[in-house]
């Protein structure tokens, strides 16, 4: 066996005479030298395919790391959240509880982060109700519309009748519809799924 470089700069290995006979059988196993040859530039070719399907999906990786950091401008809070579809969740999910008139105020770019400035505006746990037709149907409620000073325990209550209806996965959620005297009216829903 003669093992040397190739023009092709890749190792080769030249077999001069392999002949293995088998036990069993009377016909000679035989490798040739470009099976051999064909086999260690295969491996070659596949370690070097390897190696830099590492580096690129390491160098792309790291460069698709974004943040969005959301900043409360009266509070100065932060909430750092991985992608844009987070941000846009807690931004409704303020609107959704009891800060209606949730604002953006500004949106930087910087780098790798985006930072989105917003102002919750005022907390409205006090409102005019107006309850779904499904909603009054089903806990036989006899008004459609009514005034509460406590939003959130209205909300809490309603989950609890729907929890205890066999409903674990509910969600209440309120829609507001205008502003009248300075107390907003919203609208109650319940998503059963």
């Amino acid at each position: 066996m003669i093992i040397g470089r190739s023009s092709k700069n890749c190792l080769s290995v030249k077999i001069i005479v392999i002949r293995i006979t088998s036990t069993r059988a009377s016909t000679p196993l035989s490798l040739t030298t470009q099976t051999i040859h064909f086999k260690i530039r295969f491996k070659f070719k596949l370690i070097r395919f390897l190696f830099i399907l590492a580096f690129l999906s390491s160098f792309f990786s790291n460069a698709q790391k974004k943040e969005y950091w959301l900043i409360d401008k009266e509070t100065n809070t932060k909430k750092i959240v991985s992608d844009s579809a987070q941000a846009v969740k807690f931004l409704d999910s303020l609107t959704e509880n009891s800060y209606f008139f949730t604002e953006l105020k500004d949106v930087k770019k910087i780098e790798n982060r985006t930072e989105i400035y917003y102002d919750k505006g005022p907390n409205f746990n006090k409102a005019n109700v107006k309850f779904s037709d499904s909603l009054v149907s089903e806990l036989k409620l006899q008004k459609n519309e009514l005034y509460t000073k406590n939003l959130d325990s209205l909300k809490k209550n309603i989950n609890q009748k729907y929890r205890n209806k066999g409903f674990a996965f509910n969600r209440v959620k309120t829609k507001f519809q205008k502003m009248e005297n300075g107390i907003p009216t919203v609208k109650i829903s319940v998503v059963t799924a």
